[in-house]
C-alpha cells in the first residue's frame, strides 16, 4: 500500500541519516572548547596519555600495561584509550583541566570512573618514569588501581541494576518472547505444537509434562544461540569496549528498523528452517520427550518478525545488559507461555481452544502495533539524544 511507504520512507531515511551521522561524527569529530571524557556507561576508561612524539619507552610502557590490564579484566566494564594529552582537551567533573588535575606532563596512565555515562573521578595510576624504574611494579600498580575502581563500579551497578535496569530488561525480554509466540508465523508453528501436545488430552499430567518440555526446548535453543553471539562479543575486550561505548548510538537506528518490521510498513519474506516429515515422525516416536525436540526445532524456524524481535531486539538488549543467559531464558519462556496455556485449556476444555486462538490473533495485532510504534519512538529519541545530541 502507498500509505505504508509514505510512513516507512521518512523513517528509513531518518535511520539511514542517523547511521551516516554516527559514522561522520567518528571520522570527523567536532572540536569543542572543553569536552567530557567518553567511556562505558558503567565502568572504567583507562587512558594512556602520550605527548606529540613517542619514544620506545613510551610505546613499550603502553604495550605491556595494556596487555596486562586487558588480560586481567577481559569481559569487564573496561575500555582502553590512547590519547595525545597535548591536543586533548578534557575536563574533570569539578570543571578543572584534566592535565592540571592529574599533573600530566609526560606519558602516563589515568583511570576514569564512569557511572550513568558520566565521568565521576580521575586517578593517575602510573607514568613512564615508574616503568623505567620497575616495569613489573608499575604494571602491578596499574592493575591494582583499575581493579579497585572496577570493583566499586560493578558493585554499585549491580545494586542499581537489580531493582531497576535488570528488572525492566527482564520484563522486556519476557514480553518480546510472548509477542514472538503470537505473531502469525510463529503462531502457526505453535498451533502444530499444541496439536502434538494436545494428543494427550486424556492425561492432563502428560499435557503438562509435554508443555514444560516444549518450553525447555525452545528456551535451550534461544539461550544457545544468544550465548554464542552475546558471550562471544563480550568476551573480547576490544569488542566489549566498542559495544559499551556505541550501544546507545546503535540502538536508535536498530529500534526504528525493528519497529518498521513490526508495523509491517515494509514487507519482508524469507523461509526459515522447518522440520521435514522424517523429522516429524521421529519426534512422534519419542512421545512426551519429542515435545522438547519440537521446541528446539520450532525455535530455530525464524521468520521476518521473529528474526527482528530476536536478533534486532533481544540480542541488542542482552548486549546492553551484558546478559547472555538470563534474558534469552526469559525470552524462550515467553515464546512458550501461550503454548502451555492453550495446551492446558485443551486438556480440560477442548471447546474453548477456538475462542482462545481468535482472541490471541486479535491481541497480537494490537500488541504488535503498540510495540512497533513504541520502538520507533524510543529509537527516534536515542538517535536525537546520542547521535545528534539535541536532547
Amino acid at each position: 500500500m502507498k500509505w505504508k511507504w509514505l510512513v516507512a520512507a521518512p523513517l528509513l531515511a531518518f535511520a539511514a541519516a542517523s547511521i551516516a551521522a554516527l559514522v561522520v561524527n567518528e571520522v570527523w569529530p567536532k572540536r569543542k572548547p572543553a569536552t567530557e571524557a567518553e567511556g562505558p556507561h558503567e565502568g572504567v576508561s583507562v587512558f594512556f596519555f602520550h605527548g606529540e612524539k613517542r619514544c620506545e619507552n613510551c610505546i613499550g610502557f603502553e604495550a605491556v600495561a595494556r596487555k596486562a590490564v586487558e588480560g586481567a579484566f577481559a569481559g569487564k566494564r573496561l575500555q582502553w584509550r590512547t590519547v595525545n594529552y597535548v591536543t586533548a582537551n578534557y575536563r574533570t567533573p569539578d570543571g578543572r583541566d584534566f592535565r592540571e588535575a592529574c599533573d600530566i606532563y609526560a606519558s602516563c596512565i589515568v583511570a576514569v570512573e564512569f557511572r550513568d555515562g558520566k565521568a565521576q573521578s580521575w586517578r593517575k595510576l602510573a607514568q613512564v618514569s615508574d616503568y623505567l624504574e620497575s616495569a613489573e611494579q608499575a604494571v602491578q600498580t596499574v592493575q591494582d588501581g583499575v581493579g579497585a575502581i572496577l570493583k566499586g563500579v560493578e558493585a554499585t551497578a549491580q545494586a542499581q541494576a537489580l531493582p531497576q535496569g535488570l528488572l525492566l530488561a527482564a520484563l522486556s525480554a519476557l514480553w518480546l518472547g510472548i509477542l514472538t509466540s503470537i505473531s502469525p508465523c510463529p503462531l502457526a508453528t505453535n498451533i502444530a505444537a499444541i496439536s502434538y501436545i494436545g494428543r494427550r488430552v486424556g492425561s492432563p499430567r502428560q499435557v503438562l509434562l509435554s508443555g514444560l518440555l516444549y518450553t525447555a526446548g525452545r528456551t535451550l535453543a534461544y539461550v544457545a544461540v544468544a550465548a554464542l553471539i552475546v558471550g562471544g562479543l563480550l568476551y573480547k575486550a576490544d569488542v566489549a569496549a566498542v559495544l559499551s561505548r556505541y550501544m546507545n548510538r546503535f540502538l536508535g537506528p536498530i529500534l526504528i528498523l525493528v519497529g518498521i518490521v513490526l508495523l509491517r510498513l515494509v514487507e519482508l519474506s524469507f523461509r526459515g528452517f522447518a522440520p521435514g516429515e522424517g523429522t516429524q515422525r521421529r519426534v512422534e516416536a519419542m512421545g512426551a520427550w519429542g515435545a522438547g525436540l519440537l521446541g528446539i526445532l520450532f525455535a530455530l524456524a525464524f521468520c521476518p518478525v521473529s528474526a527482528a524481535l530476536f536478533f534486532g531486539s533481544l540480542i541488542t538488549l542482552a548486549l546492553q545488559s551484558q546478559s547472555s543467559v538470563l534474558l534469552p531464558t526469559l525470552y524462550g519462556v515467553g515464546t512458550a507461555v501461550p503454548v502451555v496455556a492453550v495446551a492446558l485449556v485443551l486438556a480440560f476444555s477442548a471447546q474453548s481452544v477456538g475462542k482462545v486462538f481468535h482472541r490471541l490473533t486479535q491481541f497480537e495485532l494490537w500488541a504488535r502495533w503498540a510495540t512497533g510504534a513504541l520502538f520507533v519512538l524510543i529509537g527516534g529519541y536515542f538517535c536525537l539524544a546520542y547521535i545528534y545530541g539535541v536532547l
